[in-house]
């Protein structure tokens, strides 16, 4: 075989070859959306999107351990046990959330111009973590949906899985009596 034979077949051979992302579809995979706000205003402050290997239905379980000294909250893909969330209660100072890690800033998103049209109040659930998981008597969805309503990745996730549940924890880092200053919301979405 001469050369330009041997060019051509390595030519044919590249152009032949596909790209093992080019046949997914990142609307098929499973992914979950966590976005946290600050409890007192609820301003937007970051976002994680974790990237699940199942198709099972997307239940959440908890695990808590309560704060003598220390303590934490675990959520948990029900039905792999795979972590969602994992933030640490101190009793005498102030736990950190250390799962996930790396979230991206809110003021990184793609925005778009029409707002995603907020679910009804029935798709919000609280995550009951314990018997004595804490929530005031009265949220305000609309003002935590305002802050996101112009994300083109919340708009993904609600034409993706319109009917899903939307899961809301409050974390408060700290044991005793509430401090706003410290406490957050996670919102959790489906795709």
């Amino acid at each position: 075989m001469n050369k330009r034979g041997l060019l051509f077949l390595i030519l044919l051979i590249i152009i032949s070859c596909k790209n093992d992302d080019a046949g997914i579809d990142t609307l098929d995979q499973n992914k979950v959306l966590l976005l946290k706000f600050d409890f007192e205003s609820y301003v937007f402050e970051e976002v994680k999107e974790l990237i699940f290997e199942t198709d099972m239905t997307f239940d959440i379980s908890a695990e808590y351990l309560e704060a003598g000294d220390f303590g934490g909250i675990t959520l948990l893909y029900k039905d792999t046990e795979e972590k969602i969330f994992s933030g640490t209660i101190i009793w005498n100072g102030k736990g950190e959330i250390n799962f996930p890690e790396n979230f991206t800033k809110a003021s990184d998103l793609q925005k778009i111009t029409t707002p995603v049209e907020m679910p009804d109040v029935s798709k919000f659930q609280k995550v009951l973590y314990s018997e004595s998981a804490y929530y005031p008597n009265t949220i305000d969805y609309q003002k935590i949906w305002d802050q996101i309503n112009t994300l083109a990745l919340l708009k993904e996730y609600r034409l993706s899985n319109p009917s899903a549940k939307i899961d809301v924890l409050l974390y408060t880092p700290t044991v005793g009596v509430l401090d706003p200053s410290v406490a957050d919301w996670i919102m959790i979405v489906k795709n």
